[in-house]
């Protein structure tokens, strides 16, 4: 197989962060690693094809400890989380990035996968911001859990600077499944935590995922139904994929529930049926991931609107 020539062919793999390791490798002292700023990003919008829309991006923290089953993230870097860059840093990085662009107000992307469960981290970023008044402009995307962001008020994660946000709900009862993980960072209420962002003028992107082993028809149905009533102004929903690599893939694997033509390079967010499921047939997870976006777009409109809904 390709997997196991390229392990033949390699001395060592490396699955954590790639300074750190190559410094043990080296026999050269931990330390702390750094890396300010990634390259810039951007996007452009259907209908607007003509404004591309640069955004910084600064790394703040590597991996996550939240540990869902099928998370890549969490599952490269162990369950832990590698702090890249501290407040200060992340603000000088921004500062420079803005001299780049010409100043002004501007959209920048933290690259932290829950940013919030380390309050005195944002707290202590959102207080940099304020400090200077050609800082105000500011505001980030950043990720956040349910969990976290129940910690503090919507009105708080606004005067930080956020201006939006991903949190990943994944399912409202589907997920708790044995062997599925707790999914820790879903404990809380997703409707109420995504009302009010949305209503301090916070853009939520919300996440879901259709296929845990807990899933029933009924219930994947009840999970859309709860996920709709929601409003997020964006959102993603995916069949649930076991990438190589996370537990979810072991497991399957381990169960013999894998289909044997599943390679690494078949994995794809938006494809699924790669393994036998319990409760649903094959094809029933496109059939839910078809309902989910007709019944989003149909019940809560374009998400362009949306979010003009939350700039009100």
């Amino acid at each position: 197989r390709a997997a196991e020539r390229l392990r033949a062919a390699a001395d060592h793999v490396c699955r954590e962060d790639g300074v750190a390791y190559m410094r043990a490798l080296l026999g050269e002292p931990p330390g702390p690693v750094r890396q300010r700023s990634l390259p810039m990003a951007g996007f452009s919008m259907r209908g607007f094809s003509r404004r591309y829309m640069r955004v910084p991006v600064v790394l703040a923290a590597l991996g996550c400890p939240n540990g869902c089953s099928f998370c890549n993230t969490s599952a490269y870097a162990g369950r832990r989380k590698v702090s890249v860059a501290d407040p200060e840093e992340a603000v000088a990085a921004l500062t420079a990035q803005a001299a780049r662009l010409g100043g002004g107000a501007f959209l920048s992307l933290i690259f932290d996968e829950d940013v919030f469960a380390d309050l005195d981290w944002v707290r202590r970023f959102g207080a940099l911001l304020k400090e200077r008044r050609e800082r105000w402009g500011w505001k980030w995307f950043g990720f956040g859990s349910v969990r976290s962001l129940s910690a503090l008020d919507a009105e708080e994660v606004r005067e930080l600077g956020c201006g939006a946000l991903w949190t990943g709900v994944e399912s409202f009862e589907g997920g708790g499944a044995p062997g599925e993980g707790a999914l820790a960072k879903r404990s809380g209420d997703p409707a109420r935590v995504v009302k009010a962002l949305h209503e301090e003028g916070v853009l939520v992107v919300a996440s879901m995922a259709l296929g845990f082993d807990g899933h029933t028809r009924a219930s994947a149905e009840r999970d859309i139904d709860s996920f709709v009533r929601m409003r997020p102004p964006f959102y993603q929903v995916a069949p649930l994929n076991p990438c190589p690599g996370t537990p979810l893939f072991a497991r399957l694997r381990s169960e013999g529930r894998l289909d044997p033509r599943y390679r690494w390079d078949d994995f794809h967010l938006f494809r699924g049926d790669w393994a036998s499921h319990p409760h649903l047939a094959p094809g029933e997870t496109r059939e839910l991931f078809e309902l989910a976006h007709r019944r989003l777009a149909e019940e809560n409109g374009p998400p362009f609107l949306g979010m003009l809904e939350g700039f009100l």
